[in-house]
């Protein structure tokens, strides 16, 4: 009863250890963040939440925290992603008052640009004219890690790739562009990383 209620009614707290332990090992992993993150510390649980998600698991690489691990790799993925101007940014804002307590290292391998349905059009407009005009710099910004950054007060690594992978046959240089408003915005949000000790930009 206390399991198939708990989304409603998380009363873990109020139970004696022993029956923590029960309920911990029959509560499923899907639960909604908002309900486990600042309440679970159990890393068993937070163990088979990492398990049932990715096939390799190296805590060795999250300070032998599965907790740790659980929200630097969810927080990762939805920064790989993330398209601006298409994903909402409260998807990554909402997660913050939730990670914040654990995320020590993000290992961010891809950052999307945006993707607009009239940017082909542009380009093949473009094209025919003969034009050697820029596409336009204001379509590829990437995602601005100021709101992000400097709300995570335990952040110590900091590893970027801003760039598309296995973009394969679509491969454009302009995925791989980091342009001067990326530059000032990640130069603003390292500047507000107090306790960064290894940034690594590729």
């Amino acid at each position: 009863h206390i399991v198939q209620n708990f989304t409603n009614n998380p009363v873990l707290d109020r139970l004696p250890p022993e029956d923590q332990r029960k309920v911990l090992a029959r509560l499923p992993t899907g639960l909604p963040l908002t309900v486990t993150a600042n309440l679970i510390s159990d890393e068993d649980y937070w163990k088979r939440c990492c398990t049932d998600r990715w096939q390799v698991c190296d805590i060795s690489n999250h300070g032998g925290s599965w907790k740790r691990m659980f929200f630097e790799r969810h927080l990762e993925n939805i920064l790989k992603c993330f398209v601006p101007n298409t994903t909402d940014p409260d998807q990554v804002l909402e997660l913050i008052p939730l990670c914040r307590g654990y995320v020590r290292k993000l290992e961010v391998d891809q950052f999307l640009p945006p993707v607009k349905e009239d940017q082909k059009e542009e380009r093949d407009d473009l094209s025919d004219s003969g034009s050697d005009l820029e596409f336009g710099e204001v379509c590829i910004h990437h995602y601005d890690l100021r709101a992000l950054v400097p709300a995570l007060p335990l952040l110590e690594e900091l590893h970027l790739t801003y760039g598309v992978k296995e973009c394969g046959m679509n491969f454009e240089w302009n995925l791989f562009k980091f342009t001067y408003q990326d530059c000032c915005n990640l130069a603003a949000a390292v500047k507000m990383c107090h306790n960064l000790k290894i940034f690594k930009l590729t």
